[in-house]
C-alpha cells in the first residue's frame, strides 16, 4: 500500500525551513509490519495496556507510555514494576528543565507510593532514578551543605551496579540527565560510546530488512480449465458413433463384393490409422502448443501509455491491464526489480536494454498471473516483492543460458513426424478408396450410408483432437503449477528466514536515538562547545527525500534517510545544524550550519496545534461555548516562522497529517500525539516560541520559571 505524498512548500521569504511531514520520494512503501503483534492492544484489560504501554516507551513514544501506564494503573493497582516504567516514562528523553511541576508532583508519589510497596527487584532501578531526581532538585534550588556531585556520583555508582540490560535501559531513557549531570568531566568519553554503541548489532545489514514488507505465502498458479463440457462430450460422442456406424455399413457391403478386397480394404485402412493416431497426435499437439507459446510470448513492439504496465506495451499485444491500484502497484515492483536484476556488465553495455526488449513477455505474463492469483482474496502488492524479485533472478538465469524458450525444445514438431503422418494418412485414403469401390459394386445401397454418416460424423475428428490437446495441456500445466509451488514455498521459507534478523521497532528508535546524540557531540565538538555551554537543545526529524519508510501496527514510522536538524541554544545565541542521516550506515552528509544571535530575532509568528470542530453547522452548548453538536478533531498542522534581522527566515512547517499512519488518522486527538514526540516538534515549538519571544533574557526568565517549579515542589513535598 503505497502512502500518500505531503508536500509543505514554504512561502513568502522563507528560505530555510524545517518541514515536518515533507516526503518528496520516487518509489517508497508504507509497509505495515504486524509481527510480534506490537502496539495492538488485544482485550480491554489493564494489564494488556502495561504491556503495550511498555512497547510505546521502546519505541520512543513515552508520553504515549505515560498516558497508557496511569490509565492501566488506575483501573487495577499500583505495584512497582508500573512504578518503575511510569518514572521512567516521564523522564524518557527529556531534561529536568523541561519538567513542570505536575511531572515533579507525579514523580514524588511514585516514589512514595513505590516505598510503600516493600523491595523487590524493581526497587533498585527505581531508586537509582530517584537519586537523579533529588540530585537535581537539590542543584537547582542550591542547598547549603549538600554536595551535590557526591550525589550525582553515587546515583552513578548505583546505576553501575544494576544488571546489564536494566543499566542500558536507564542509559538510553535517561540520557539527557546523564549528560547534563557528567557535564564536561565526559564530554569525549560520552562521544567515544555512544560511537560504539549506534552502529552496534548489525545495524548495517540489519535496518534494510526492517523496510523490506512482511512475504506473503504463494499461492498455486491457475491453470486454464479444459474449455469443454458435458454438452460438449455427448455431441462428439454421438459424431464419433455416426462415423463408426458409417464405416462398419461401408465394410459390410464391401464384404458383398468381394471378401478378399474388403479384407485388403480393412487391413490397409486400419494399419494406416493407427500409425496416423500414433505419429500424429503427438505431432498434432506439439504444432499446436508450439504456435500457441510462440504467441504467448511474442515480442511487444506496440508502445502501451506509460505507468499502464511493466513492459510498456498495447493492451492489444500483451492482455490489457486491469488498471486496478494493485495491478499499477505490481508494475512498479515489477519494473524496478527487473531492471535491478541484470548487474551492469561494462564488456556488453546493450545486454540491458537488449533485456529488456526480450523479457517484456515474461514480465507482462508474471503480471497478469500473480493479479489472478492474488487480488481475491486480496495482498498488499509490496507483499508480492520477495516473489517478483526471484521470478526476475529466474528470468535473468534463463536469458543469459539461452533457456528462456526452452518450449521450442519441448515442443518440437520435426519433419520427420509431419512426413510419417502424410504417408498414413495416403494409406488410410487408399484402404477407404479399396473399401468403397468394392462396397459399392456389391451392395450400392448398403454403401451409401457411408458417404451420409461420414459427412455427419467428420467433425468429430477434429474437435476429438483439440479435446486430447487440451486435456493433455492441462495435464502438464497442473503439473508445472505444481514444480512451480514447491520452487516459491522453498524461496518463500528462505525469505521468511532472512527477515527473522530484521530489528525490532524498539531498536529501530534506540538507533535513532543514538544518532541524534552522535549529531549533538559532533555539533557540539565542531563549535569547540562543552556540556556547560549549552542551556538547552532539540532535536528535529523528518523524512528525507527519497526515504523509504515502515512502520509497525499503530507504532510511528521509520524511514531509511532522515533529515536531522539540531538547535544548540547558548549564552550568545543559536547554533543551528541539518544533516541528512542515511539511516543504515549512520552516514550523515550534506551538512548545512547557521548562527546568530537572540538580538537577531525581528519577528516570530506561531500557529499552536490546537483542536477544531467537524462540519460546518455548529450549535454552541448551554453554557455558551461551542459547539455543542459536532466531535472535536485535532488541527493536524503547526507553523513557526522567525524573521532574522540579518539572514533568511527560520520556518518549521509540521504537517502530522501525512506522516501519521493510515489506522490513526480517525483518532481523534491520538493523531498527533504520536508523531509529536517522535520527531520532537512539540518540544522544538514551545522552546523557540518562549527564545523568540524573550530575546536574551530568555535564559534568565528560564531559570526563574525552573527555581520556582521546584520551589512549589518543594513546599508541597
Amino acid at each position: 500500500m503505497t502512502a500518500p505524498v505531503g508536500i509543505n512548500i514554504a512561502a513568502g521569504a522563507a528560505q530555510v525551513g524545517q518541514q515536518v511531514g515533507h516526503i518528496d520520494t520516487q518509489i517508497h512503501y508504507d509497509v505495515t509490519h504486524v509481527h510480534n503483534q506490537t502496539y495492538q492492544i488485544h482485550g480491554d484489560t489493564p494489564q494488556e495496556q502495561f504491556r503495550v504501554a511498555k512497547e510505546h516507551l521502546d519505541g520512543g513514544a513515552p508520553t504515549t507510555a505515560e498516558g497508557l501506564i496511569a490509565d492501566a494503573v488506575a483501573r487495577d493497582r499500583f505495584f512497582p514494576e508500573a512504578a518503575y516504567y511510569w518514572a521512567l516514562a516521564i523522564l524518557s528523553g527529556r531534561p529536568f528543565d523541561h519538567l513542570d511541576a505536575g511531572d515533579f508532583g507525579k514523580l514524588r508519589g511514585i516514589f512514595d507510593r513505590a516505598l510503600a510497596c516493600g523491595a523487590d527487584q524493581w526497587r533498585a532501578p527505581l531508586g537509582v532514578i530517584e537519586q537523579f531526581v533529588e540530585w537535581w532538585i537539590a542543584a537547582e534550588t542550591a542547598r547549603d551543605g549538600v554536595p551535590h556531585s557526591e550525589m550525582f556520583d553515587q546515583a552513578m555508582t548505583d546505576l553501575a551496579a544494576l544488571p546489564a540490560g536494566r543499566r542500558t535501559e536507564l542509559e538510553r531513557h535517561l540520557a539527557m540527565v546523564l549528560h547534563w549531570g557528567r557535564q564536561d568531566r565526559s564530554d569525549a568519553d560520552i562521544a567515544t560510546e555512544i560511537t560504539r554503541r549506534r552502529m552496534g548489532r548489525g545495524r548495517p545489514w540489519r535496518v534494510p530488512l526492517f523496510f523490506e514488507p512482511d512475504p506473503a505465502a504463494p499461492r498455486r498458479r491457475q491453470v486454464a480449465p479444459v474449455p469443454f463440457g458435458p454438452r460438449e462430450d455427448a455431441l462428439l460422442a454421438g459424431r464419433l458413433g455416426l462415423l463408426a456406424g458409417g464405416l462398419f455399413a461401408l465394410f459390410a457391403a464391401a464384404l458383398t463384393g468381394g471378401a478378399l478386397e474388403a479384407l485388403l480394404s480393412l487391413v490397409v485402412f486400419a494399419g494406416g490409422g493407427l500409425v496416423a493416431v500414433r505419429v500424429g497426435l503427438p505431432y498434432q499437439y506439439a504444432l499446436r502448443r508450439r504456435r500457441a507459446k510462440e504467441r504467448e510470448y511474442a515480442p511487444i513492439t506496440v508502445l502501451r501509455p506509460q505507468g499502464t504496465d511493466p513492459a510498456g506495451t498495447d493492451p492489444s499485444a500483451a492482455g490489457a491491464a486491469d488498471g486496478s491500484d494493485f495491478g499499477l502497484e505490481l508494475d512498479a515492483i515489477i519494473a524496478q526489480r527487473f531492471g535491478q536484476a541484470l548487474p551492469p556488465d561494462p564488456a556488453d553495455p546493450g545486454a540491458a536494454a537488449r533485456f529488456r526488449t526480450e523479457t517484456a513477455p515474461w514480465r507482462v505474463r508474471l503480471r497478469d498471473e500473480l493479479v489472478a492469483s492474488y487480488q481475491a482474496p486480496p495482498v498488499e502488492a509490496t507483499a508480492l516483492d520477495w516473489l517478483v524479485r526471484w521470478h526476475a533472478g529466474e528470468v535473468v538465469r534463463g536469458w543469459q543460458d539461452g533457456a528462456l524458450r526452452a518450449y521450442r525444445t519441448q515442443f518440437d514438431p520435426r519433419p520427420a513426424d509431419a512426413a510419417r503422418l502424410f504417408a498414413a494418412l495416403v494409406v488410410v485414403a487408399g484402404g477407404l478408396v479399396i473399401a468403397v469401390a468394392t462396397a459399392f459394386a456389391g451392395n450400392p445401397w448398403l454403401a451409401a450410408v457411408f458417404p451420409l454418416t461420414a459427412a455427419l460424423g467428420s467433425p468429430a475428428v477434429p474437435a476429438g483432437l483439440t479435446r486430447y490437446t487440451e486435456r493433455r495441456r492441462s495435464r502438464e500445466e497442473e503439473g508445472e503449477a505444481t514444480a512451480l509451488e514447491r520452487a516459491e514455498r522453498s524461496a518463500y521459507e528462505q525469505e521468511r528466514a532472512r527477515l527473522e534478523d530484521r530489528p525490532s521497532d524498539a531498536q529501530m528508535a534506540q538507533w535513532l536515538e543514538y544518532d541524534k546524540e552522535y549529531v549533538r557531540t559532533q555539533a557540539m565538538r565542531q563549535y569547540t562547545l562543552k556540556s556547560g555551554d549549552v542551556i538547552a537543545h532539540f532535536i528535529l526529524t523528518e523524512p528525507a527525500p527519497g526515504s523509504q519508510q515502515a512502520r509497525m501496527l499503530y507504532g510511528t514510522t521509520r524511514y531509511s534517510r532522515y533529515l536531522v536538524k539540531l538547535f544548540l541554544l547558548t549564552a550568545n545565541g543559536v547554533r543551528e545544524i541539518e544533516q541528512v542521516l542515511d539511516f543504515a550506515s549512520g552516514a550523515t552528509n550534506n551538512e548545512q550550519r547557521r548562527v546568530f544571535r537572540y538580538t537577531a530575532i525581528a519577528a516570530v509568528n506561531t500557529t499552536p496545534r490546537t483542536v477544531r470542530p467537524h462540519g460546518r453547522r455548529q450549535v454552541a452548548s448551554p453554557a455558551g461555548g461551542g459547539p455543542a453538536n459536532r466531535p472535536m478533531t485535532p488541527v493536524l498542522r503547526q507553523a513557526f516562522r522567525i524573521t532574522l534581522l540579518n539572514g533568511p527566515d527560520i520556518a518549521i512547517e509540521a504537517n502530522y497529517d501525512t506522516l501519521l499512519p493510515l489506522e490513526l488518522r480517525e483518532r481523534s486527538k491520538a493523531l498527533a500525539d504520536l508523531v509529536e514526540e517522535t520527531t520532537g516538534a512539540n518540544s522544538a515549538l514551545l522552546t523557540l516560541e518562549s527564545v523568540a519571544a524573550e530575546g536574551q533574557d530568555w535564559i534568565r526568565r528560564e531559570k526563574e520559571r525552573m527555581r520556582h517549579k521546584l520551589a512549589e515542589f518543594r513546599r508541597r513535598d
